[in-house]
């Protein structure tokens, strides 16, 4: 009798686990995976040196080249460090110069017989003194420079300015994060395919992703492949990076997949001077 009753229920149990992630996978549709775009690069920028925050260059959401200067910070002090460093700096080489000249002086009377060893021992000496100390003004003059030139946030790459930490005439300490900047020139659309197709994708192939916000299709390049499979969800993670030189494409904008070739398509910077309008 106990068997009877339990059987059913034991069957049920069976078919739903056997037929579950069979209905699971049939509904994975890997031409309809979801994007997500991404920025290439992304940085907060903390200052190096502690000062007052004088003026931004830029507004949130205005783009920028490479090494433009993103804001300025109160230099005042930093420049008469460097002056101070300069002067030194020219009072040591001055020294050596000294020194060098007066080994060469002590040599040649020695030479002649005129000087003696111990003259020429005492010139050595104070060129090696003084090319401590020159090292060292010189060391000294590059740490005021770099200070100095680290009042200026320039850019490491050209992108968008997304976020300023702080206010203008804020008072910044040395590590404090100033700004946060996206590289958006191209974008990285991040999706993840089911398993079975691991072994398929490779780096190089080009990918057709349709973006919901802006509704167009767009060419993106596999860029790197997860070198793992998710357990839980039977998928991977691919990166594709998709060129958006013209900026119409935002990070956060999603999408799907909707074309996938069978061979390597073009490279990166092929569909990058594709949308610039140039020859690939």
């Amino acid at each position: 009798m106990f068997f009877q009753l339990k059987m059913p229920s034991i069957l049920a149990a069976v078919l739903f686990w056997t037929v579950l992630p069979e209905l699971l996978f049939a509904s994975t549709d890997p031409l309809t995976a979801k994007v997500v775009l991404f920025p290439f690069r992304q940085a907060t920028i903390s200052s190096r040196v502690e000062s007052t925050l004088e003026s931004y260059h830029y507004k949130i959401g205005d783009a920028f080249e490479t090494d433009a200067v993103l804001l300025q910070l109160d230099d005042a002090i930093y420049k008469q460090q460097l002056e101070k460093a300069a002067a030194a700096l020219a009072e040591a080489q001055s020294s050596y110069d000294f020194s060098v000249s007066n080994v060469k002086r002590a040599e040649e009377l020695l030479a002649k017989g005129v000087g003696g060893q111990q003259e020429l021992e005492q010139a050595q000496l104070e060129l090696e003194v003084n090319t401590s100390k020159l090292q060292f003004h010189q060391a000294n003059y590059q740490l005021a420079q770099r200070d100095l030139d680290a009042c200026k946030i320039v850019a490491p790459f050209a992108g968008r300015l997304i976020r300023k930490e702080l206010q203008e005439h804020e008072f910044v300490r040395a590590g404090q994060p100033l700004l946060y900047i996206i590289d958006d020139r191209q974008l990285l659309a991040i999706l993840y395919l089911p398993s079975q197709l691991k072994n398929q994708v490779k780096i190089g192939q080009e990918i057709e992703i349709t973006v919901e916000e802006t509704h167009t299709t767009h060419r993106a390049v596999v860029y790197e492949i997860a070198g793992e499979v998710d357990f839980n969800s039977r998928t991977f993670e691919i990166r594709a990076l998709l060129p958006n030189r013209d900026g119409k494409l935002a990070a956060g904008m999603s999408g799907y997949l909707s074309g996938v070739t069978v061979t390597a398509g073009a490279t990166p910077q092929q569909l990058d001077a594709k949308q610039a309008g140039g020859r690939p």
